[in-house]
């Protein structure tokens, strides 16, 4: 049912019916012309027959005088008595004189002359009444003739005609719709497919392409086409990770012998204490830059590699707890706490243990450093995404200021730190890694309010990976 309304509400769907409206409306046109055409021509050859007849009779009567007429009449019914003719030779007082109607009909002529009048016959076993039409003429000597015809055989033509044209329409109707249907499939598996390739590239994949079929169609043009500027991107992006990679490696070098030389020159004495000073801060600016070009580099891999590489099977809980035991030292150092909240057995999730602990600890780390209060870190299973199942869950709460609503997608970004004057310790590239590395097992990472926080807002960040199974294979 889903799939159906599906194509009912597809454009094409609505295309093809509005073309079949049309259609339906030009079919009911030309049919219903050819039925009222059909209608008139029987009429018309119907009135012609009595019109001939009569004048035939006519004729007769003034030729062969009242004896004659009488035998040639009776003649005429006995050769027939079940044809639709219909004869009625009466006096001026229209008492029937021969003839095969029992007695003359009590409808008025219409101004065209023609009678129009019910008659009733033995040949239908219900008796059902007929119409009948009929002419009079009016003979030397005061006598009448009525000459008719049965119109029941014609009105049964022009049922059989209007039914069978109800039958076409409703049958080009059916056709119309199974025809729009399919059309509308067709158009569907390919709009499918093109769907399925761009959530796959956006999920990080690349290198996927959109299907062709060699047909040369719109379709295969639309392709193509999107198929050349996704080279085309994917080219661009090669290009900046090389020059990122490039950056980072050129630089990397120098500052760590810039680093080794500060401390030779610190280590060998000599130095005044604000000399010392200047050395151990240089010595540290040092420290934070390689840090800066280490994660850019640790950012740069994530993203580029493929998730088949080095996949364990690992307890969610127990990753959560480990990285907890990392930071509590760093926490009572600084007078917070840090605490683990949950199962340590429960969760099983495929990856990169190296990379899913960095990302938690990534976590742990923003939360101490920037938030407030105490820290609790939980592992559980939540609800997949429309109801597919389930996935697990690891939450990072603190009670500091959290991060407002309008920044929380811009956070993810890499460089970006909401703090303007920027001098708490930090380079704006956890976040970007703890994205980086969500991705890569097929999960999501999402910030929100710590509703439980007693001081700030506080912040909520919380990590999703799958349960279970290893990520959706990717090639970066």
């Amino acid at each position: 049912m889903k799939a159906l309304a599906r194509y009912l509400r597809s454009s094409t769907f609505r295309l093809a019916a509005g073309y079949l409206l049309l259609f339906e409306g030009s079919v009911c046109v030309v049919l219903g012309f050819v039925y009222w055409t059909t209608a008139m021509h029987l009429e018309v050859e119907a009135e012609a027959a009595i019109d001939r007849e009569l004048r035939s009779l006519t004729d007769r009567y003034r030729g062969r005088g009242l004896a004659s007429f009488s035998r040639v009449l009776e003649d005429r019914v006995a050769r027939s008595p079940r044809g639709p003719f219909i004869y009625l030779f009466a006096t001026a007082g229209r008492r029937t004189l021969a003839g095969n109607l029992s007695g003359w009909p009590d409808a008025a002529p219409a101004p065209d002359g023609w009678i129009e009048f019910p008659l009733r016959t033995a040949r239908e076993p219900d008796d059902t009444p007929h119409l009948a039409r009929a002419r009079t003429s009016a003979l030397p000597g005061g006598l009448l003739l009525l000459v008719g015809r049965d119109m029941h055989e014609i009105d049964r033509a022009c049922r059989r005609i209007r039914l069978a044209l109800v039958w076409s329409v409703g049958l080009t109707l059916i056709l119309a719709v199974a025809g729009a249907l399919a059309m509308s499939r067709g158009t569907m598996r390919r709009i499918d497919a093109i769907n399925r390739a761009s959530r796959e590239i956006m999920d990080g994949d690349l290198a996927r392409r959109i299907p062709t079929r060699g047909t040369r169609d719109d379709f295969d043009q639309l392709a193509e086409q999107l198929n050349a500027m996704l080279d085309r991107i994917q080219e661009l992006m090669d290009g900046i990770r090389r020059v990122t990679d490039d950056i980072a490696h050129d630089l990397k070098t120098p500052l760590t012998r810039l680093r080794t030389r500060l401390e030779e020159l610190r280590d060998g004495g000599g130095l005044g204490r604000a000399s010392a000073e200047s050395m151990e801060a240089a010595i540290g600016e040092s420290d934070r830059l390689l840090a800066t070009f280490a994660a850019l580099l640790r950012i740069a891999r994530v993203e580029s590699r493929s998730t088949g590489e080095g996949l364990t099977s690992m307890d969610l809980g127990v990753l959560a707890r480990d990285a907890v035991e990392l930071y509590e030292p760093y926490a009572q150092e600084h007078g917070r706490e840090a605490v683990f909240v949950g199962e340590a057995t429960a969760l099983t999730v495929t990856g990169d243990r190296d990379l899913l602990f960095q990302a938690v600890s990534n976590l742990v780390d923003n939360a101490l450093r920037h938030g407030e209060g105490r820290v609790v870190v939980e592992a559980g299973v939540a609800p997949a995404p429309g109801g597919g199942g389930r996935r697990g869950r690891i939450v990072v709460r603190d009670e500091g200021p959290g991060v407002p609503e309008v920044d929380r997608e811009r956070v993810f970004r890499r460089f970006v730190r909401l703090e303007a004057s920027r001098n708490t310790a930090g380079n704006g590239l956890g976040l970007a890694l703890v994205e980086a590395v969500a991705a890569l097992h097929g999960g999501t990472v999402e910030l929100g309010e710590n509703e439980a926080s007693r001081r700030g807002p506080g912040l909520r960040a919380t990590l999703y990976l799958p349960v279970g199974g290893g990520p959706p294979p990717r090639a970066g």
